[in-house]
């Protein structure tokens, strides 16, 4: 039962959604038959005294019989509606922020912690026993002609302490012309400078493993996108286990940043070349003792043999 003011009668809340229905279904033309009710008067106050939220559907019929009589000028229309209208109104609509700002809040922590857990797990444990964060220093030539390798192997034997240039490479190298033997003629090349060209496994713990123990490796990468990319030899010179980074010395950039996962795929795209290029009695990390010996044979083979006889007794000799 909905109470009425004290000067008004005690109000049958099923005449008055029966008369609000009446009200807001007939024509308007019957307005001048109710416009003076006092029943309706009194609907109307105690419809705006009681909760919207209980009166929902006879609010909404009084509404419409409100506009209609404004309409047709038999009584004044207040625009304004109820305070606890407005403030229910108001904390619904705070109430739905507030869920959807808790859902979203929840999702993207969700989703960070995953995408973390997920980073973290794809690290392989060789990895998580090296340092944390390594930089080799050391000279490297800027350049891209002949996709930077000419640069990359000065700077691996300028690290040596052999005095060189790319373009005094480029004549041994039998460039222009041989592009398509440049990975070979560079070994053989390094090889007559007494270096030992020392193979490497083609997956990243074996690759940092070296950078960790202070010798920067040479790879070869894909490097642009998917509407155009083509191979380019680079020196691996760093990595930061934390931010799973590598740092690579490549074609004009000194500090080529790249994920894991990112060099990865561009190393195996391009082959999953990566060798070391040692002094005779620099032993490689980890080292493969036939895989030396084999580089070693290499070595005398090119005219070497003192150096090969140095890098064999120097692994007898660890």
């Amino acid at each position: 039962m909905a109470a009425a003011t004290a000067s008004q009668p005690e109000i049958n809340i099923t005449i008055v959604i029966v008369r609000l229905i009446s009200a807001s279904s007939l024509p308007c033309i019957g307005h001048t038959l109710f416009a003076n009710d006092s029943l309706v008067a009194a609907v109307f106050q105690a419809i705006d005294q009681r909760s919207a939220v209980i009166n929902q559907f006879a609010l909404l019929n009084a509404l419409n019989c409100r506009l209609r009589l404004y309409r047709h000028r038999v009584a004044s229309y207040d625009r304004r509606p109820s305070r606890e209208r407005i403030d229910w109104r108001l904390n619904k609509r705070v109430m739905i922020v507030r869920v959807f700002s808790r859902i979203r809040a929840a999702a993207l922590i969700v989703g960070c912690v995953a995408g973390l857990a997920g980073c973290a797990g794809s690290v392989a444990p060789e990895i998580k026993r090296l340092p944390e964060r390594v930089e080799l220093s050391g000279t490297f030539y800027r350049g891209q002609d002949y996709q930077s390798g000419p640069q990359v192997l000065a700077s691996m034997l300028a690290q040596q302490g052999i005095v060189i240039t790319p373009g005094l490479l480029q004549k041994p190298l039998h460039l222009p012309g041989a592009e398509a033997q440049l990975q070979q003629n560079m070994q053989n090349l390094a090889r007559e400078y007494g270096m030992v060209v020392y193979p490497l496994d083609s997956h990243l713990p074996a690759l940092l493993t070296q950078v960790a123990a202070g010798y920067p490796v040479m790879v070869r990468f894909t490097e642009g996108s998917a509407l155009w990319a083509e191979p380019r030899y680079a020196i691996l010179a760093g990595y930061n286990r934390q931010k799973q980074t590598v740092l690579l010395r490549a074609g004009m950039n000194r500090r080529n940043l790249m994920s894991f996962s990112s060099f990865e795929s561009s190393f195996k795209d391009a082959g999953g070349w990566a060798v070391l290029i040692q002094k005779p009695n620099q032993i490689p990390a980890n080292v493969d003792q036939q895989r030396w010996l084999k580089a070693a044979s290499d070595l005398g083979q090119a005219g070497q043999e003192q150096a090969a006889a140095r890098a064999k007794k120097a692994l007898t000799a660890q």
